[in-house]
């Protein structure tokens, strides 16, 4: 959490986004407990060498006052 709220404050960016495998359910939690937002699912696309289910997250500055 540390590194976000020097990325917004300081460096102000304002967007940042994660994707996740669909049965990945820790690395989603621990996201959600960052304040990222589930965004959508996208099916059949080509993560790294295979094509999969992955779950998009994203994190945006307006986010950042609700902590």
């Amino acid at each position: 959490m540390r590194l976000f709220r020097f990325a917004l404050k300081k460096q102000n960016c304002g967007v940042y986004g994660q994707e996740l495998r669909m049965g990945n359910t820790a690395s989603c939690k621990i996201l959600e407990k960052c304040g990222f937002k589930e965004e959508g699912l996208v099916r059949q696309r080509k993560m790294m060498h295979a094509y999969c289910n992955y779950y998009m997250y994203g994190y945006i500055k307006d986010d950042y006052s609700a902590i």
